[in-house]
């Protein structure tokens, strides 16, 4: 009976186990691309494909977030003198390496290629391999390319086409899940998130990506015009978050919800802002009336993050999200953050475009 309980105690807890086998497998691959990357400085040798693409990326790793948005602004302060922009294509056949999260748009009249009518251009985005979470800033172009039907010569369809990677160096901070529309043959890119597997930080940077150029411009907000103050204060951008669904109509984007995450507090939202893409000034939150359709309950969708929006015409409409809802506590009446479930949205509204923005106008 001794020997059985001494064979007990000396037993490990299976997940505390796993836990600790994937830490150490997590720090000898962080530690094993860094000698990769060294080794390949060094000796100079290029890789074909992702892999010469992964060896390079600007990525955001498991790190301090604090310390490593410090050394980003640093990278750049020291790089606006030069604010070179790389450039390298990747072989044909081969594709940006694996992420999620990132804004991918067709911008007309960009064509970088021969036959091209506009450029496929992809920005930012993560990628989780099991132990860490990486987070990218770099920019793709792909040559959108049609070839005419030789059997009707009516219609046209895709060709293979090849992708290039830009990186500049004064570009926005890694990012994903952020805001992105494009507008007159721009990319623009709104907030944002980097996270790690235990951190978070959101962006509330707004940038304007020319695909000709492949050169990034941070935009400065404008103060409102229309007053007789001589020093006028710009209106603030919504505050820092991720998951903001974005549109555009005429000259203005629409930007609604997010969702934000500190150490100390998580946040959902349901406000509208209004930025005016002639003047670049923001409109601050305003206020807004919704339609459910389908039911007649409530005036404005609820908090949510990662929903759809579009519009049709002079109508905008809306689809889903996701958000937390906590459980009160019975004993202080306070939200439970840790007791919080998940929550998918299926509902649908629809926002009338045109009063909206009368109104705003007014």
């Amino acid at each position: 009976m001794g020997k059985k309980d001494k064979k007990k105690k000396k037993n490990v807890d299976p997940n505390k186990k796993s836990e600790l086998q994937a830490k150490k497998a997590a720090k000898a691959d962080k530690s094993a691309l860094k000698r990769l990357a060294k080794e390949s400085r060094n000796s100079g040798d290029k890789t074909d494909g992702a892999d010469a693409v992964n060896a390079e990326q600007p990525a955001a790793g498991a790190e301090d977030l604090d310390a490593l948005i410090a050394s980003f602004q640093t990278n750049r302060v020291s790089a606006d003198a030069q604010d070179d922009v790389t450039e390298h294509v990747l072989p044909s056949g081969t594709y940006p390496p694996p992420r999620a999260n990132f804004s991918l748009h067709s911008l007309e009249g960009s064509g970088s290629g021969s036959g091209s009518s506009g450029d496929w251009v992809l920005f930012g985005g993560e990628y989780y391999n099991g132990q860490e979470n990486s987070v990218y800033n770099d920019c793709f172009h792909c040559a959108s390319k049609r070839t005419q039907n030789e059997d009707t010569h009516t219609g046209s369809t895709p060709t293979a086409s090849t992708w290039t990677r830009y990186q500049q160096d004064t570009a926005p901070h890694p990012r994903c899940a952020h805001s992105s529309f494009a507008y007159r043959n721009e990319l623009y890119v709104w907030g944002g998130e980097i996270a790690t597997s235990s951190q978070f930080f959101h962006h509330r940077d707004f940038w304007k990506y020319n695909p000709a150029g492949k050169r990034w411009t941070e935009l400065t907000p404008a103060a409102a015009s229309g007053t007789t103050k001589t020093k006028l204060k710009p209106n603030p951008p919504p505050s820092p978050r991720s998951g903001c669904a974005t549109l555009v109509y005429r000259h203005y984007a629409l930007f609604f919800g997010g969702f934000y995450e500190a150490s100390t507090e998580t946040k959902w939202y349901n406000d509208l802002h209004i930025y005016d893409l002639s003047t670049n000034v923001w409109s601050g939150a305003i206020q807004y009336d919704g339609t459910k359709l389908a039911t007649t309950t409530g005036k404005i969708p609820g908090v949510r993050s990662n929903c759809v929006l579009g519009h049709f015409g002079d109508t905008a409409f809306l689809l889903g999200g996701f958000c937390k809802i906590g459980h009160q506590s019975q004993e202080r009446g306070e939200e439970n953050v840790h007791k919080a479930e998940g929550y998918i949205y299926g509902d649908v509204w629809s926002l009338n475009l045109k009063t909206l923005i009368a109104a705003y106008e007014q």
